[in-house]
């Protein structure tokens, strides 16, 4: 995995293994919203963001420097998830689960701060149910 800022996005490259779709959505993910884009709009510790992905590169905008480390760690990109499900694959009870599971990255989550974040969502006027007005 390589990375660089580019005009206040982190764009990360050479990733595998990683479903953008699944990631956002599945049980361990809370309060993504999926934009008509195809992009996904959540919070990565106090700071509101877009995530999209093209081909093998992964961009999350806004970024500044001083969060590309909590990018990373949020979406666990530093664990190599090829080598784990090889060894769910040696199992032939887990094995089965690979099919559903296969891209989806745990998360790296940071404490609870409900009444900081559910007070910055409308102030910082994020529309999350329609692509009008929204900041991203």
């Amino acid at each position: 995995m390589k990375y660089e800022l580019n005009d206040n996005t982190l764009i990360i490259k050479e990733l595998d293994c990683f479903d953008l779709s699944k990631s956002c959505s599945c049980g361990q993910a809370f309060r993504w919203h999926e934009k008509n884009d195809g992009s996904w709009v959540g919070m990565i510790k106090n700071n509101p963001v877009n995530v999209s992905r093209a081909g093998d590169e992964l961009m999350i905008r806004p970024c500044e420097e001083s969060s590309i480390k909590d990018c990373i760690v949020y979406f666990d990109l530093e664990r190599d998830y090829k080598a784990m499900e090889r060894l769910i694959s040696d199992d032939p009870r887990l094995n089965i689960c690979l099919p559903c599971a296969e891209g989806i990255k745990g998360r790296r989550l940071y404490p609870p701060v409900f009444a900081r974040t559910h007070r910055c969502i409308p102030c910082r006027c994020l529309d999350w149910q329609s692509d009008e007005g929204a900041l991203f």
